[in-house]
């Protein structure tokens, strides 16, 4: 019988930095959520068995099975994208996902000016199996400032399972130490078999997701796809939006009620949701150039429109025929204001109709704290069918976000 080689054991980082990098995390004014699958996994007893991370932890998750996934991600991933769960995409979802439910905790903890900062990682660690390619690690974060990401290629069988699982473990925690602006953890040495264009040395820096445009002339009146991809709106074919939903915004900055909203009605309707921001809006103002940093929010979780005028509804239903539409009580009531219709508000409504528009608004609590629903709204028995209700009284706001995030600075 042959004898069995013995593998060589590779030290891939500094346990004691490990610990006492999370205890520095632990003192920063953060809420981090990590989530995993597969490899990667070893990041929950690194950050857990340190004593008091509590305050700053809110949690981590693994969804290794297609189900768990797709729950985490907020719909079924492969159906809606065509790839499996160990990709950049579904590293940047996951990462999205563990932000907004960061934020999340932060928000009922009444905390909005933490930092929230979200993880994602997906990888599969060498097994019995050979993969062609090597195995490969895709991570992302975001956080209040951005979003970052990393790719790794790990030489196949150089470090074994165990050994991808350690590397995999740190890319996660340096990524939440990156989101909190703190010094990364190396890596042992520059010889592991690692192949990244985010690793310099022994030291991982990841890339920002920017967005690909430069000439703000040419970013006005395009649709973006979750990949970053635009294509102007007058080059989409005639019938692009009639499995879609519109929801109109400042998105000043997004959080998660806008992201949950969005889940809602892709689960409901099967409308898949395009955010919409407008330049020169009705009744709010944005430069070209604040727009084009607030599209990045979206990339890998949402396409995006970004355009100039058409503030009315009235007027987004004849430029993206067959669209439903997402707003707030607030809104809907302004959709029912006649001062916005010199040519009435009748004969406005009577378009929407015409065009099969349906407005989904959500519920609003007012001053007084009541809330208000599509039942509430003032309009004339003819034209309700046109509108219908949205579960959402989430007491959080952009604005509120934007003077936390001041009072943190």
């Amino acid at each position: 019988m042959a004898e069995k080689t013995k593998r060589k054991r590779y030290h891939v980082y500094d346990r004691r930095s490990a610990r006492g990098a999370v205890k520095r995390l632990s003192r920063t004014n953060s809420e981090v959520m990590i989530a995993c699958t597969g490899a990667g996994a070893g990041v929950a007893d690194l950050v857990w068995g340190v004593p008091g991370v509590s305050p700053m932890y809110a949690g981590f998750h693994l969804p290794y099975g297609k189900s768990l996934f797709d729950s985490y991600a907020g719909y079924h991933w492969k159906e809606m994208t065509g790839q499996g769960n160990c990709c950049f995409d579904a590293a940047l979802t996951m990462a999205h996902s563990s932000y907004f439910i960061a934020q999340k905790s932060c928000a009922n903890k009444g905390e909005l000016g933490k930092n929230a900062i979200g993880v994602g990682l997906t990888a599969v660690a060498v097994t019995d199996v050979h993969k062609k390619g090597g195995t490969r690690c895709f991570a992302a974060v975001r956080t209040d400032a951005g979003i970052w990401t990393v790719a790794i290629t790990l030489q196949q069988g150089h470090l074994g399972r165990v050994g991808d699982g350690h590397v995999c473990d740190i890319v996660a925690l340096n990524l939440a130490l990156f989101g909190a602006g703190l010094p990364v953890i190396p890596f042992a040495a520059d010889g592991l078999g690692l192949e990244s264009d985010e690793i310099e040395g022994t030291i991982l820096v990841p890339k920002p997701l920017t967005v690909p445009f430069v000439d703000a002339d040419d970013f006005i009146d395009i649709y973006i796809d979750e990949k970053g991809v635009a294509t102007p709106l007058g080059s989409l074919p005639a019938d692009f939006f009639q499995r879609l939903a519109v929801f109109p915004g400042s998105y000043a900055p997004e959080h998660f009620a806008h992201d949950e909203i969005g889940m809602h009605v892709l689960r409901s309707t099967g409308r898949k949701v395009v955010y919409e921001m407008t330049v020169g809006h009705v009744s709010k103002e944005a430069s070209v150039e604040e727009i084009i940093a607030r599209s990045a929010q979206f990339r890998g979780r949402w396409p995006v429109i970004v355009r100039r005028g058409a503030g009315r509804f009235v007027d987004k239903s004849s430029s993206y025929r067959g669209a439903h539409f997402i707003c707030g009580y607030d809104v809907a009531a302004q959709i029912l204001n006649p001062d916005w219709y010199p040519e009435g508000l009748d004969a406005a409504l009577g378009l929407l109709d015409e065009r099969k528009v349906r407005v989904y608004v959500m519920d609003r609590r007012d001053k007084d704290g009541a809330v208000k629903t599509v039942d509430d709204l003032r309009v004339a028995e003819k034209w309700k069918h046109l509108f219908a209700g949205v579960p959402s009284t989430q007491d959080i706001s952009s604005s509120a976000l934007r003077h936390a995030r001041a009072q943190n600075k």
